[in-house]
């Protein structure tokens, strides 16, 4: 049982090594990894074949085909193993503890957690012929236009695995949770300094409300990762001037269109941001990489709305319950507003720490400015498609807004406190990264 989750893991990261950059290929291998093997996943349910064996074999030869790629040194497999500090080790262990407490007394996940998220897992793991019958389920329990990373790659590992035990759940969940901070950290350290990232990374760890939300088995965590992920591949490509960075950023935005709806939201953003640089800069050739990577993500997401033929509450609102009234009522922009400033002091002042690095001014580094611009309008464009989906929303605004704004803001808060670190003056650059 624990080998064929060893080994569901392994396939992954094999697969998602496959990737261009070396200081960062094997943290991107995890969201590359999970991210194809999950799409795979799908597809094979598609096919209708029941024979689960079938499907091993297929990722068996795809891995087997990146490691043929690696070791002839077409994709070098150079991994350096770069040390942390003793404090964020500690960091990290406190971090590990908060998020087992937890997982102990949740051990199925959150209310999303066990009703969506997991429940659909087992319609995809339990009877491979009849999985599609999780579309029937009620609507309002189930959220059935919701994407299928988290589901498809639950019930993929429970087929390696043989078993449903909640204790791979939980596993997958460490992975994202951790991979987010250590993403961030590496990148804070690449393109800042090592001193502001050990801060940002030892803060973001010991956050309670980041720590319990991925071990709430939901899919807001792993989203920020794959926005992040985007947002270095996108710095990458500036400071590289190589556009497989550029491709591998789209691809991660693509994979975020298929962990969420709001993902959908980031990947339309990313599209249109840097489709109207690359428009401006007369760059058709990173146009046209960009267009073209994006492609087959547009196509599974337009398919997959087509299989689930489950209405949006959003856009049924807009037009069923005529929501564009909302726009009118400077109540709710008030609620907005208020909701946000309590949340932030309750649930995020460990944060409020990082104000003191303000201290010494800001300055951004001259090679990173276009892509910090880029991304500035990416996160600042998301912040208010948020804004808006509130103001839209038919659900009762006070509701909404208690048991689901923290969950929007961890979406973006790894992209937030990157682009943050990037502005900070104090310290100075490492000639180490």
């Amino acid at each position: 049982m624990f080998s064929g989750f060893l080994y569901s893991i392994f396939i992954a990261l094999i697969i998602g090594f496959a990737n261009p950059e070396k200081p960062f290929r094997l943290l991107f291998s995890i969201p590359l990894g999970f991210g194809l093997c999950s799409v795979f996943y799908f597809l094979f349910l598609l096919t209708g074949i029941q024979n689960i064996l079938v499907y091993k074999i297929f990722e068996f030869i795809i891995a087997v085909v990146v490691s043929f790629f690696i070791f002839t040194k077409i994709i070098p497999p150079e991994i350096k193993i770069k040390k942390i500090s003793l404090s964020l080790a500690f960091a990290n262990l406190t971090g590990l503890l908060i998020f087992l407490k937890y997982y102990v007394n949740n051990s199925l996940g959150s209310w999303d957690g066990f009703r969506i998220w997991n429940t659909k897992a087992e319609f995809m793991f339990r009877d491979i012929s009849l999985w599609k019958n999780m579309f029937l389920q009620p609507h309002f329990l189930s959220h059935n236009d919701y994407p299928l990373f988290l589901p498809s790659s639950t019930a993929r590992i429970w087929q390696y695995t043989g078993n449903d035990n909640s204790i791979f759940n939980i596993t997958l969940a460490i992975i994202f949770t951790f991979s987010a901070v250590y993403m961030l950290y590496f990148a804070i350290k690449h393109f800042q300094n090592k001193k502001i990232a050990q801060l940002f990374a030892t803060v973001l760890m010991l956050t309670p409300v980041f720590l319990v939300n991925g071990a709430s088995q939901c899919a807001d965590i792993p989203l920020s990762l794959f926005i992040l992920a985007s947002i270095i591949s996108l710095f990458l490509y500036f400071e590289k001037k190589n556009s497989h960075f550029l491709i591998l950023g789209t691809v991660f935005a693509g994979f975020s269109a298929w962990v969420k709806n709001e993902g959908l939201m980031f990947f339309l953003v990313f599209l249109l941001v840097t489709g109207v640089y690359f428009l401006y800069k007369k760059s058709y050739k990173n146009l046209f990489y960009t267009a073209a990577a994006s492609l087959p993500f547009i196509a599974l997401i337009f398919f997959f709305k087509f299989l689930c033929n489950s209405p949006n509450d959003l856009i049924a609102g807009f037009f069923a319950f005529k929501t564009y009234t909302h726009l009118f009522d400077l109540h709710n922009y008030l609620m907005i507003i208020k909701s946000l400033v309590l949340m932030l002091i309750e649930r995020f002042w460990l944060l409020f720490l990082l104000i003191i690095p303000l201290i010494k001014g800001v300055k951004l580094c001259k090679n990173n400015k276009e892509a910090f611009y880029l991304s500035l309008v990416i996160f600042i464009l998301m912040c208010l498609g948020y804004f808006m989906t509130y103001i839209l929303s038919p659900h009762d605004l006070d509701w909404l807004l208690t048991y689901s704004l923290d969950r929007i803001i961890l979406q973006v808060l790894p992209l937030f406190l990157f682009l943050y670190a990037l502005c900070l003056k104090i310290g100075q650059e490492d000639t180490e990264n």
